[in-house]
C-alpha cells in the first residue's frame, strides 16, 4: 500500500540519517523508556530532529486513524512485556534510538495491508 510505502521510506531515510550521524547517540534506552512512559515518543522525536524529521502527518493527520494513540499503546505494551529485556531480544544495549527502531520494526510487522491487527493496539 502506498501509505505503508510512505511511512516506511520517511522512517528508514530520515532514520538512517539520524542514527548514523551520532548526533543522538547519547539519547540512552531509559530515555526512550520516559517518552514511552509518558506516550509522548512522536512529539519528542519531531522535537529533537531539529526539523529533519516531519511527523506532523502522524501527529496532525488520520493517517492510519490516530496513529500517535495507536503507537503509544502499542510500546506501552511492549514496555510491560519486554522491559530491561532490549539486549537479550533485540540485540541493542547502547543507543536508545536504534531501540526505537527495533520497537517500530514490531508494530509494522503486527499489521496487514498496513492495517493494526485488531487487538494490538489496546490501551495497556
Amino acid at each position: 500500500s502506498v501509505g505503508v510505502y510512505t511511512l516506511n521510506s520517511v522512517s528508514a531515510k530520515r532514520g538512517e540519517v539520524q542514527v548514523d550521524s551520532g548526533k543522538y547517540d547519547a539519547i540512552t534506552i531509559e530515555e526512550v523508556h520516559k517518552h514511552i512512559d509518558d506516550r509522548s515518543v512522536l512529539t519528542w522525536l519531531r522535537d529533537i530532529g531539529d526539523e529533519t524529521a516531519d511527523l506532523n502527518f502522524l501527529l496532525e493527520g488520520e493517517t492510519y486513524g490516530r496513529f500517535e494513540e495507536l503507537y503509544a499503546n502499542y510500546l506501552q505494551n511492549m514496555s510491560g512485556g519486554y522491559r530491561g529485556d532490549e539486549r537479550r531480544r533485540w540485540g541493542v544495549e547502547n543507543r536508545g534510538l536504534c531501540f526505537l527502531i527495533a520497537w517500530t520494526n514490531e508494530v509494522l510487522q503486527q499489521g496487514t495491508g498496513w492495517k493494526p491487527v485488531a487487538d494490538m493496539f489496546r490501551a495497556p
